[in-house]
């Protein structure tokens, strides 16, 4: 147990980058802040190839490593510039192709059970699941935040395993939203396509969306990991559309644009369950068919639409114009969404991980 008032020694281990994405990093920084500072010394060691880390670490304020390599003694000798003994550590590192650029996989986690007293590890729900992977108990508590069709409560790679969707890890701006209203003469579009768009899927999804009647208001997430050539490639679509489009330069959270639309078109990979709290309404693509498998049990809760891996340009203008012309449709994927993430799904995890370290 620990002593109330003593300062928590905390470590997150995580990864980012343009092949990764910031999902787990922003997920981090979200626990992270749910810790009081002035209780709380937070270290973040990031995996990451880049050669400079996303403006969200630096301007944390957060001490942080960053190594290339996971399990290669540039990354094990990193472990030396963090605390000693923490308290917590919470690792979520598991991004597709972990398990291919991990050697070790096994290793590497033992590694990461000697930074601290307690370990927590953020799962995934593909192949590189550690509650898949191991029968080792290496984490003293393995997360799900997701929807899915694990049931149990017991991992044999952990002592417990908290999964679900009441786990899904957001910032505290999008807890206990109120019902949104929809607009029967519904035109604005959010498009999302995650921090980095390697594949442009942005600019398919404007092609998608030219010569609509009514034209659109459509406003375009610029992710932190744009390249400069896809920006450019983006700016001089807003020349020659037919539709009136604002680009929002990675700004610091959703919330506000997501609230603002009708609709929205994103990638599946977290943003979905921002979209589903703020009960927008939204198609959801998949970058791989790894990323729709995962998407399919959110979407069978009928909190958005599925449109299946990449952009088809016909079937998003299809898609588009129905979900804009249908309000009762509308109503029914956003009411379905809220219904399903309260938002207070961090809160709850910080909770649950309070009981141990303190009880």
């Amino acid at each position: 147990m620990i002593i109330p008032g003593k300062i928590l020694k905390i470590i997150f281990v995580t990864a980012s980058g343009n092949d990764i994405g910031l999902g787990h990093l922003r997920r981090c920084l979200t626990l992270a802040n749910s810790f009081s500072r002035k209780e709380t010394e937070i270290s973040f060691l990031i995996i990451s190839r880049d050669p400079q880390l996303p403006r969200v670490i630096i301007d944390s304020g957060y001490s942080h490593v960053q190594s290339d390599y996971l399990d290669k003694d540039e990354c094990y000798s990193s472990l030396s510039k963090l605390p000693e003994s923490a308290d917590l550590v919470i690792v979520d590192v598991l991004y597709p192709k972990f398990s291919e650029e991990c050697k070790n996989t096994l290793a590497f986690f033992r590694k990461m059970r000697s930074l601290g007293r307690f370990v927590v590890a953020i799962d995934v729900l593909d192949h590189n699941s550690v509650s898949k992977n191991t029968d080792e108990p290496l984490f003293d508590l393995i997360v799900h935040p997701y929807v899915s069709l694990i049931t149990t409560n017991r991992s044999s790679a952990g002592k417990n395993l908290l999964a679900g969707a009441q786990y899904a890890i957001l910032p505290p701006e999008y807890a206990q939203l109120i019902r949104r209203r929809h607009r029967k003469h519904a035109n604005h579009v959010l498009v999302l396509s995650g921090g980095s768009d390697r594949d442009a899927f942005t600019l398919k999804i404007l092609e998608a969306l030219e010569n609509f009647e009514p034209t659109l208001d459509i406003s375009v997430i610029i992710g932190p990991l744009f390249s400069d050539k896809l920006i450019h490639q983006i700016e001089d679509v807003l020349d020659s559309s037919t539709n009136r489009i604002k680009l929002h330069n990675a700004p610091e959270n959703l919330r506000s644009q997501m609230l603002s639309c009708d609709m929205a078109i994103s990638a599946s990979g977290l943003t979905k369950y921002e979209l589903a709290a703020t009960g927008t309404p939204a198609l959801i693509f998949s970058i791989d068919l790894v990323h729709a498998e995962i998407n399919r049990p959110f979407s069978e809760k009928k909190t958005a639409i599925d449109i299946g891996v990449g952009i088809s340009r016909d079937l998003v203008a299809s898609e588009t114009r129905k979900l804009l012309s249908d309000i009762e449709l509308r109503k029914q994927i956003s009411r379905s969404g809220q219904e399903l993430i309260d938002g207070l799904g961090t809160q709850r995890l910080i909770n649950e991980i309070k009981k141990v370290l303190f009880c």
